[in-house]
Order: C-alpha cells, then sequence, then structure tokens
C-alpha cells in the first residue's frame, strides 16, 4: 500500500509543474520585399502556418536599449523583448503571458531589413511561456519582433485537479487490495 501511494504522489507532483514546449523555426530568411507592415506580416504567417492568426503587439525601437514591455492590442496579453545580443546571428529573448485573455499565442516574428524568421509556438505555451529568436539571414542586428494571437484557450489542468487523480488512484489501489486479500 505504501508504494502505491509514494507513486501516486511522486506522479502528482511530476504532472503539476508547469507546461513546457519550444519555439519552432517553420519560415527562415522569408523574404517580404522590404514591407514591414503588420498586414503583409499576418499574410506571410498565415501561409506559412496554414492557420489564421491576427497581429498583436510589436517591439519596434532599438532593441539593444534595454528590456522593451507591451501589452497585446487585441489580447491585452503581456510581452517583454529583452535586448538582443548583438552576434551574427543576432538573437533575443522573449517572454509572454496571455492567461485569461482568451487568446492565445501562436507564432513570433523576427524581422530584419528584407526578410523574416517565423517561429511557430507548439506544445502548451501558448498561454505563457520564454523563448529564443535570432535574426534571418544571420546578420548582427533585428528590426523589430512581432507576436501572433489566435482566439481560444489552452487549458492546464489546475494542482488541485491532479492532486484529486491521484487521490482516486490510492483509493483504487486500495480497494484492489482489499479485493484480492
Amino acid at each position: 500500500m505504501k508504494s502505491i501511494m509514494r507513486l501516486a504522489a511522486i506522479a502528482t507532483l511530476m504532472f503539476a509543474g508547469t507546461a513546457s514546449a519550444d519555439l519552432i523555426l517553420v519560415g527562415e530568411n522569408v523574404a517580404d520585399g522590404g514591407n514591414s507592415n503588420p498586414d503583409t506580416e499576418v499574410g506571410i504567417v498565415n501561409s506559412t502556418l496554414g492557420s489564421t492568426v491576427v497581429f498583436d503587439w510589436r517591439c519596434e525601437a532599438d532593441l539593444l536599449e534595454g528590456c522593451l514591455e507591451g501589452v497585446g492590442d487585441v489580447s491585452g496579453g503581456l510581452y517583454k523583448v529583452f535586448p538582443f545580443v548583438d552576434t551574427s546571428p543576432a538573437t533575443s529573448e522573449v517572454e509572454w503571458d496571455l492567461t485569461g485573455t482568451g487568446y492565445m499565442l501562436l507564432a513570433i516574428v523576427a524581422k530584419t531589413a528584407g526578410s523574416l524568421n517565423i517561429y511557430e509556438v507548439s506544445g502548451d505555451m501558448g498561454l505563457t511561456g520564454t523563448g529564443t529568436v535570432m535574426s534571418p539571414d544571420g546578420i548582427d542586428s533585428i528590426s523589430h519582433i512581432s507576436f501572433f494571437v489566435g482566439k481560444g484557450e489552452i487549458t492546464v489542468p489546475e494542482p488541485g485537479t491532479l492532486a484529486l487523480l491521484g487521490l482516486g488512484l490510492i483509493g483504487m489501489g486500495v480497494a484492489r487490495r482489499r479485493k484480492v486479500a
């Protein structure tokens, strides 16, 4: 009985953590004709992902100056873009939190003068997460970083739900042991 309770407790603790996922580079060095219009980027991202995204927020300042924060135009979600690392290619850390907004993050675009890299948000990170993006063309700067959202929320089980599941497993183990004995 103790072994069943230990296993149930360990399983509950393991699955009570935060969900993880990756930013997947799905469009590298995609040409955009030098146009930095959000509508143009929406069209390119929708074509690349085969889905419907909406432009939400863009960090369009000198990314070497410091962490920039903003609120999404559509979702009201919170975004942070940290200064890019001045290497070839340049990289920048991004962070987002769309919890309770009714939207989830679907894509991020890192842009330079003539092209962009498109990152798809995978797994359960559409609501909150962090990641690293890099400049297209392997150059040492990033013009801007754009965030794109879609309707809907990813449901992640609450720790209380997982604890209840663990207790149910313990109860089933106890009932089975009593039946066998």
